[in-house]
């Protein structure tokens, strides 16, 4: 079992270096929209090969046209809207700070679903834990406010982190259905594809690539760790981990990469988290913790 535990820890590192890598990107002069791009080609081609390589079937198509046109919807809002957000935030905020940030998305699909699923009425600990983040929120976006127009830049990539977490929520209640009827690989495989169209148009209508600046060792290796390392063997690798372990052990995991960001920021891309600010992710969590363990475990 222990093997299974290495690959989690494996998994939820490079996921908290993946901030650092696309913030190293925007530092070279890539876009936001040029580094999900290219993030998710990779991934495509990747996942291509390898349901190739084990020689199955491979669906192209969905079932009908409405399962069609709900993976490009899915695409839109855990693809290329949600990383353009996301990507974008860290052009105004710190690495740390955006991955402290995009962490309430359990919290905001607790609530997304109690609209999608009208029968359900909110617990105490769901508006309990929603406090608790919310706080926590305040802390990071004001917990180093030293120059004025530093805290103004952070409040503007907060409301691009947070609007992210809620993309990813809408991305995660829509895939449910999605995933009764197809396995995970052809799931994943369409939401790369179509992830990498939808963010075309945004491509082509900026400055031309700098194709050049793609063969440096710096972006090279940080596209090659987001599209083929974080995407596609983090997703493949992770597969596994919640067959063997099951969801409830292995989520706890998914807290971790908000830590190792923050770690990596510091020493990396010499980012300042002042101990209010890591009290401000401490409380996040916290709050995404007893939003959501508890009706797990009643649920185990």
């Amino acid at each position: 079992m222990w093997k299974y535990h290495l690959l989690a820890l494996f998994s939820v590192v490079v996921w908290g270096s993946t901030f650092i890598s696309t913030k190293l990107l925007i530092q070279a002069e890539l876009t936001p929209s040029q580094i999900f791009f290219f993030r998710f080609l990779l991934a495509y081609v990747g996942l291509v090969a390898v349901q190739l390589a084990q020689r199955k079937p491979i669906q192209w198509r969905c079932h009908s046209w409405k399962d069609e046109a709900m993976m490009v919807l899915c695409a839109l809002m855990g693809g290329s809207l949600f990383f353009y957000a996301q990507n974008t935030a860290m052009v105004y905020a710190e690495a740390s700070v955006v991955s402290f940030l995009v962490c309430i998305a359990p919290l905001a699909t607790a609530f997304l679903s109690l609209f999608w699923k009208k029968d359900e009425k909110p617990t105490a600990m769901l508006w309990v834990g929603a406090g608790v983040a919310l706080l926590g929120v305040y802390f990071i976006v004001t917990g180093n406010n030293q120059v004025e127009s530093a805290g103004q830049s952070r409040l503007l990539g907060a409301t691009l982190a947070f609007g992210a977490a809620v993309m990813w929520a809408v991305y995660q209640l829509l895939c449910k259905p999605l995933s009764d009827k197809y396995d995970a690989m052809t799931l994943t495989r369409k939401v790369f594809g179509y992830g990498t169209l939808t963010i075309l148009p945004v491509v082509l209508a900026e400055d031309p690539i700098q194709w050049q600046r793609l063969a440096t060792p710096l972006v090279a290796t940080n596209l090659l760790v987001l599209g083929l390392i974080a995407s596609l063997a983090c997703f493949l690798a992770w597969s596994v981990v919640i067959q063997r372990m099951g969801s409830v052990k292995s989520t706890a995991y998914l807290y971790m990469p908000p830590f190792v960001a923050s770690v990596l920021s510091y020493f990396i891309l010499d980012e300042v988290l002042t101990p209010l600010m890591m009290g401000g992710g401490m409380l996040i969590l916290i709050g995404v913790f007893l939003s959501i363990k508890p009706k797990k475990l009643k649920a185990k």
